[in-house]
């Protein structure tokens, strides 16, 4: 416990004599900190938006008037493993929520004297991208009018969730190198300005640990603390930055900041702890080799 206390104590020390040096690399630290938690922010945003839109993909399979075995259907569906559930719509079932759904101009479906409307089934998948493999067993079976299911939408849906979750992912990744060369060069200069104070605790037996672990402790407070300034700035202005998107995509539903936070916080800092124990323990092997 003691060692502890004296290595954040020395630790401490080096950050105010090297003040302006540190301040430089907190501020890039917090910028590409920045940038990583906006990314993670956005994937995780992105991956919920998906989840909840999948969620309300459908089949919809209408079937030929001539077609009547609804129970050898259905016996056919529930043997599909991709298939999660599914409702049976009868023609007048459909012919009533027609009606309903027309309201004043009912008139318009009533007039025909006949019920134009298929039964149908609404399924619903497992995992909404094996949309197209089940639409080629039951269009096989050959009982359908037609099958839909937004093949176009799904298609750019699915391309546009898969590349900003792979421009996220990259930025993730370029942004704590970035944040790791920071520390590093600012550990590394630390380093070299206190070349003397090193070299006087080397003659009086100062132990590598005593030696080399301030630095550690050094990189983890920069980096814990650009973590953190940035995990406050997401939590006061994040509401107010997914207001102005709402307002233009009235439709879509954001995570809360809640959701956010509990989602954010600890790989952020994890990724904060770890680059600044590798980032250090780089930054101090020309001293290690050299004494």
């Amino acid at each position: 416990m003691w060692a502890i206390w004296f290595w954040l104590k020395e630790a401490s020390k080096g950050l105010f004599r090297n003040f302006l040096m540190n301040s430089f690399a907190l501020l890039l630290s917090i910028v590409c900190f920045a940038i990583l938690a906006i990314s993670t922010t956005i994937g995780i945003n992105a991956k919920y938006i998906s989840a909840n839109q999948e969620e309300k993909i459908q089949v919809i399979l209408h079937l030929k008037d001539e077609v009547t075995d609804y129970q050898g259907i259905e016996d056919r569906l529930t043997q599909i493993n991709e298939v999660k559930s599914f409702v049976f719509v009868s023609k007048e079932e459909a012919y009533e929520y027609m009606k309903q759904s027309l309201g004043k101009r009912k008139d318009m479906l009533t007039d025909l004297n006949f019920n134009p409307l298929p039964a149908s089934f609404e399924i619903n998948l497992k995992n909404p991208r094996d949309v197209k493999r089940v639409v080629k067993i039951i269009e096989s079976w050959g009982v359908d009018e037609n099958v839909k299911y937004g093949e176009e939408f799904l298609d750019n849906y699915f391309k546009v969730t898969d590349r900003i979750n792979k421009m996220a992912f990259w930025i993730i990744i370029v942004m704590a190198f970035a944040t790791a060369s920071v520390i590093y060069s600012s550990i590394r200069m630390n380093i070299l300005n206190r070349n003397k104070e090193i070299e006087i605790k080397d003659l009086v037996g100062a132990g590598m640990l005593n030696v080399r672990i301030p630095f550690v402790f050094e990189a983890i407070i920069l980096t814990v603390t650009s973590a953190s300034i940035v995990l406050a700035g997401i939590y006061f202005y994040y509401d107010n930055m997914i207001s102005v998107l709402i307002s233009d995509l009235p439709i879509v539903t954001f995570m809360s900041i809640n959701q956010v936070m509990k989602s954010l916080i600890p790989p952020m800092y994890l990724v904060a702890v770890v680059i600044g124990i590798v980032s250090s323990v780089l930054s101090t092997q020309r001293y290690l080799k050299r004494h």
